[in-house]
């Protein structure tokens, strides 16, 4: 088993590929101050990039003098060695963070839920914040909505896993002109959010009992 090496700054667990023994947030730091002590130091070395990149050569180091590929602005010996860096140290860090049961957000050091591979701030970020609701609430505001709920079902107060049944609900559906708001979302169980469907509240709520109170159905449900 591969040890795990720690930052030599803070102590914390080192970053593949991205410096020796650093982890991300030192190595973010390191180059910050780097640029503000040395911007002369920086200009220059911009200089000679943005000059190579006009002339058509590849711009990864001073010595290097192939021509760049069609698709970067790195020669294709210097892109593929770039490609398989990221690759190997993606895979790497991955494997390790799922060894020791941390979310797989590289910049994240939070223990992972239980039944996913995220921590619940970037379950919720990436299951609903990056996709259909983007630009209309906040993670914040779906913090507040599961912490109030208890991690409970809104309908039936059983308890829903994220990743696993835990879904989003929208209380009136879109297709009846219902809002992408915080007010009109709650947490409930997939299967639910499926037999549900396109209903409003008081549909659901009335197909619920025109059924429970069916004595064919409850027959039904004895058997």
């Amino acid at each position: 088993m591969n040890t795990i090496k720690l930052c030599n700054r803070c102590g914390l667990e080192a970053a593949f590929g991205v410096a020796p023994y650093a982890c991300l947030s030192c190595c973010k730091e390191a180059s910050r101050q780097y640029r503000v002590k040395h911007p002369d130091s920086i200009k220059r070395h911009n200089k000679e990039r943005k000059s190579k990149a006009i002339r058509g050569l590849c711009i990864k180091t001073k010595s290097c003098t192939n021509p760049v590929s069609q698709t970067s602005m790195y020669c294709e010996e210097h892109r593929s060695q770039k490609i398989t860096l990221r690759k190997t140290g993606h895979i790497k860090n991955k494997q390790r963070k799922h060894k020791l049961g941390q979310c797989l957000l590289p910049s994240c050091s939070i223990s992972a839920l239980s039944h996913s591979s995220w921590c619940l701030e970037h379950w919720l970020k990436k299951a609903y914040i990056h996709k259909q609701y983007r630009f209309c609430v906040t993670y914040s505001e779906l913090r507040k909505l599961w912490d109030s709920q208890e991690g409970k079902c809104a309908i039936t107060g059983e308890s829903i896993i994220p990743g696993v049944n835990a879904t989003l609900d929208h209380i009136v559906p879109l297709s009846r002109k219902g809002q992408k708001t915080i007010n009109n979302l709650r947490f409930i169980s997939k299967e639910l959010n499926k037999l549900k469907d396109d209903m409003t509240e008081s549909e659901f709520k009335s197909t619920l009992t025109k059924y429970l109170n069916n004595p064919t159905f409850q027959q039904y449900l004895k058997n």
